[in-house]
């Protein structure tokens, strides 16, 4: 099937230009209700949440062992992406959500301070409470009382904020500024001042929204702490293979066509509609024009092909480039034993590339390891890097001016330094192979510094109001990226997912299509704080501080009009 002008159809034609998360989204949705949908993708389908092989790790007719960009999970507090996999058969004839199980704990470990282990979720049991209040003073043991409470009552104030002023005032507003932490105690400025930024959202904490880390962390407060809900979930297998591929093959059943490689060169504009797109396919130059464009490309390629003059025909693009990308991407150590740390994820508070890992063997039951890579792998300890521009413990150098061997011994190091608390240790035996997530490339030269090709958008102060929402000015245009405003905010799946169903509900509305509409499920805030975000409310349009931040200029610019 191709996109073009010649004869008659019955069926609006959209072209979505990426693979990723939001391009699939939206062509799920609109190939559901109908609608003739091509799909083109320059190099892989998936986007970030993709998987592929190790090349030429498979030996004596076996497969090759799976790598990631970066491992993934599923918060409870996700919920439109779950909505989307339960319409997703996978190849086992479940869905793909039926393939999500639970994490039990989640593990903080430290070089010169006990491990601490975090329940994931509530219970309603003695052993419990007694392990929460424990990993709460084990975490919080060397942050002087003062500190403690002068946090508190900051996570109060922000618990307690109006939306209004979450977005004209806490937005601009760094998260290391709004917790004080440049006058705080080593140990506060660590665990509170830069783990929660580094590890949520990759951002160091000097430049992390306070609007987008709070929300977060209320989230993950919600439902790590009340019944019947869980922070960490996880596929129980390989995404590529559990999730990525039978979506693309559900795409493709509902009548999609999906095209790669092939590459948006270009989009035409009259300066009122887009009329056509260049999209270079084997080498060959084609004119494509639909009845609606889909831009679900990331930031650091939307920006070059979303010209100004369709920045002019659509305002809300018009500060895109004012945007900020980082680095978080994955390195995986396959190893001859399993190394089930917690059944969940580990951060490493210490670590100074900001280290997270999962031992994946453990939630991955039915992994025949026997029949990839040599056949004696037993581990996939997926680790990702959050900070990309700190230097090592080992060559004094930054993970983006490392050599794949320099980053796989110093990711080594470092997280032998903070398990050696726990007890445990990743010896260099242990270790049958390691992986860097392909979109790290590395030049050569006395200069180098490594390239990113799938680079991810940061929530940085002040940046929600130079991001899109996915309608735009231009109607037969629309976005579906992380980049775009959504509830969850960060760059998650989740996010993206929210997005793409707004696109495809503008696209809906846009031809007046009579088949009902995606629903798109918002975060929610817990019920005990409306009282104080009402009060909020009114001291917000009274030009008055929140509570708990006065005397804290910072945090009281005048209103801005919303």
């Amino acid at each position: 099937m191709s996109l073009s002008t010649s004869g008659s159809s019955a069926k609006p034609r959209v072209a979505i230009f990426g693979g990723g998360v939001g391009g699939l989204s939206v062509a799920q949705e609109l190939l559901e209700r109908g609608f003739s949908v091509t799909v083109y993708e320059k190099s892989h389908w998936g986007g970030k949440v993709r998987g592929m092989p190790v090349p030429g790790s498979g030996t004596d007719g076996r497969e090759d062992l799976p790598g990631q960009h970066g491992f993934h999970f599923f918060p409870g507090f996700y919920k439109n992406l779950p909505d989307t996999m339960k319409r997703i058969p996978s190849l086992s004839g479940k869905s793909v959500f039926e393939h999500i199980v639970e994490g039990d704990a989640e593990l903080l470990a430290r070089q010169s301070d006990p491990s601490t282990k975090i329940p994931a979720a509530f219970k309603f049991s003695i052993e419990w409470l007694l392990e929460a209040l424990h990993a709460f003073r084990v975490l919080m043991y060397k942050i002087p009382p003062a500190e403690m409470a002068f946090f508190i009552g900051r996570a109060l104030a922000f618990l307690g904020s109006c939306r209004e002023r979450r977005i004209t005032e806490f937005d601009e507003v760094s998260w290391w500024d709004f917790v004080e932490a440049e006058r705080m105690s080593p140990e506060y400025q660590r665990l509170i001042g830069s783990l929660p930024s580094l590890a949520l959202i990759a951002v160091r904490p000097e430049e992390a929204s306070t609007r987008t880390l709070g929300d977060a962390m209320i989230q993950m407060f919600s439902y790590g702490f009340f019944p019947g809900r869980t922070i960490d979930r996880l596929l129980d297998g390989p995404e590529q293979m559990l999730w990525v591929e039978p979506w693309v093959a559900q795409l493709v059943k509902l009548g999609g066509d999906l095209r790669m490689p092939a590459t948006l060169v270009s989009l035409e504009c009259d300066g009122r509609r887009i009329t056509a797109a260049m999209v270079e396919e084997g080498g060959t130059l084609s004119r494509i024009e639909a009845d609606y464009y889909v831009c679900a490309l990331p930031l650091n390629v939307a920006v070059h092909k979303l010209t100004p003059e369709i920045r002019r025909a659509a305002p809300s693009l018009a500060r895109i480039g004012e945007l900020v990308t980082g680095w978080m991407n994955g390195v995986q150590l396959f190893l001859n034993r399993q190394l089930p740390l917690v059944r969940g994820h580990v951060g490493y508070a210490d670590s100074p590339w900001a280290l997270t890992s999962v031992s994946q063997a453990q939630f991955w039951p039915d992994f025949n390891w026997s029949a990839y890579g040599n056949g004696d792998s037993a581990e996939a300890f997926s680790v990702i890097i959050s900070d990309w521009n700190t230097k090592g413990v080992l060559f004094h150098k930054p993970a983006n001016k490392c050599n794949p061997q320099e980053i796989y011994e110093e990711v080594l190091a470092q997280l032998n330094a903070s398990l050696a608390s726990h007890g445990e240790a990743i010896r260099p035996e242990d270790v049958q192979s390691f992986f860097i997530d392909p979109d790290i490339t590395f030049p050569r030269g006395p200069e180098r510094k490594d390239q990113n090709l799938e680079s991810l958008f940061i929530t940085t102060c002040g940046a929600w109001t130079s991001r899109p929402q996915a309608k735009t000015e231009i109607p037969n245009l629309v976005m579906a990226s992380e980049w775009m405003q959504h509830c969850m905010d960060f760059a998650s799946a989740e996010g993206t997912n929210q997005v793409a169903r707004e696109a495809a509900n503008a696209i809906l509305d846009a031809a007046n299509s009579p088949t009902k509409r995606c629903r798109v499920y918002k975060t929610k805030q817990p019920l005990l704080s409306l009282p104080l975000r009402a009060l909020d409310a009114v001291l917000y349009r009274c030009g008055l501080p929140a509570l708990g931040c006065w005397g804290f200029t910072r945090c009281t610019p005048p209103p801005r009009v919303l």
